[in-house]
Order: structure tokens, then C-alpha cells, then sequence
């Protein structure tokens, strides 16, 4: 599980991820400790949700995927067909 501080990205990350806890303040830090240290259901649920939001979306195969997209989309953009196809093509 992932504990995180309510600061840009992280909220998004974690609650699409469902794998962790966020803080605000130091108790609010305290108390995800206590609770990753001392709850073995609640450490093994958000632990396993944490995993499969990293398989899902940040492993090194999506994005790798979904950078080649993008440069791609660049690419098409720019009028670079053929350099737009072997990225859509999965060149990248």
C-alpha cells in the first residue's frame, strides 16, 4: 500500500489506485503507519488493489504503449505518416 501526502498528483494517483491512504498532517501520517503496521487485512486489501493499478496502468508496458501513442499522434501531427505508422506499429 501506498501512503501519501494530499499534494498535487498523489490524491488522483491514490484514489483511482484504491491501494493507499493519504495525509494531510502529521497525526493524519501517524495514523496510516499504525494502521499499515497493525491491520494485516487492510495492509494485504490496499496492497493488492495498489498492485493491480500498477499492472494496469504504470507498468513498463503501458507506459511504454502509451508513450508510443502519443509520439505517434505527434507524429501525425507533424505530417510524418510513415514514422506515425511504425509507432502505431508498436516501433517505439
Amino acid at each position: 500500500p501506498v501512503i501519501a501526502r494530499r499534494l498535487g498528483p498523489f490524491p488522483e494517483i491514490v484514489e483511482a489506485a484504491e491501494g493507499g491512504v493519504l495525509f494531510e498532517t502529521e497525526s493524519e501520517l501517524l495514523d496510516a503507519l499504525r494502521t499499515i503496521q497493525t491491520d494485516q487485512g487492510w495492509r494485504d486489501r490496499h496492497g493488492d488493489q495498489a498492485r493491480r493499478a500498477f499492472e494496469t496502468f504504470w507498468s513498463e508496458d503501458q507506459v511504454l504503449a502509451a508513450y508510443g501513442a502519443e509520439l505517434a499522434r505527434a507524429a501525425h501531427r507533424k505530417g510524418d505518416v510513415s514514422l506515425a505508422r511504425l509507432l502505431e506499429a508498436g516501433a517505439f
